[in-house]
């Protein structure tokens, strides 16, 4: 074997070293051919975050419609609120801001009926599944709820949750299915975004 002085050794690194130009020349051409940005990343409807939502909320909408206890919604709830916030960090990240908004508005329904079934649970305000609207402490949130959830504020007998037996009621139960309602409405919306995204 034959031992290359340093400096003839050197020479022969340094001229099978692409120039500076050629290098300039490599990368641009390399960048050309490269695809776009976007192209990279993977549908959104396909990501992992996307998918624990959607899961999520099949999973909400079919134990509101076959019966479910208030323990388990809770938890359901819990569940849908871990996904979309993993699934508005995601969006964050790619600028989505149309579909971030959409986050908000698909949990409120969900949690609003949470929060008033947490209530009726443990309050005399809802007793025998009805809250008497001219007394209680939940008359005006519920009233509020009537306006922000207008398929309830119609009588029982037409599919809303009003009643009028000792003065005016609204059915509480009635009410969450109207609260449900509108939080699949809006589940549907969000999950057909993911996918047209």
């Amino acid at each position: 074997m034959r031992i290359l002085p340093l400096v003839t050794l050197a020479a022969v690194v340094a001229a099978s070293m692409p120039s500076e130009a050629q290098t300039k020349e490599r990368r641009a051409a390399s960048a050309a051919l490269a695809p776009p940005p976007s192209a990279k990343r993977i549908p959104l409807g396909t990501t992992e975050e996307a998918k624990e939502v959607i899961k999520a909320l099949r999973s909400i909408d079919a134990a509101v419609t076959s019966g479910i206890n208030f323990q388990d919604y809770s938890k359901s709830v819990n569940e849908l609120t871990t996904a979309l916030t993993a699934l508005d960090e995601v969006l964050e990240d790619r600028k989505a801001v149309s579909i971030r908004s959409q986050i908000a508005e698909t949990l409120k329904p969900y949690q609003t009926a949470k929060d008033l079934w947490s209530f009726c649970v443990t309050s005399d305000d809802c007793s025998h599944n009805f809250i008497n609207m001219d007394s209680g402490t939940l008359s005006k949130t519920v009233d509020q709820y009537l306006k922000e959830y207008p398929s309830a504020n119609v009588p029982i007998d037409k599919g809303g949750a009003l009643m009028n037996l000792f003065g005016p009621q609204v059915h509480w139960k009635s009410l969450l299915k109207a609260m449900w309602l509108v939080g699949g409405e809006k589940g549907k919306t969000l999950r057909s975004s993911l996918h047209s995204e």
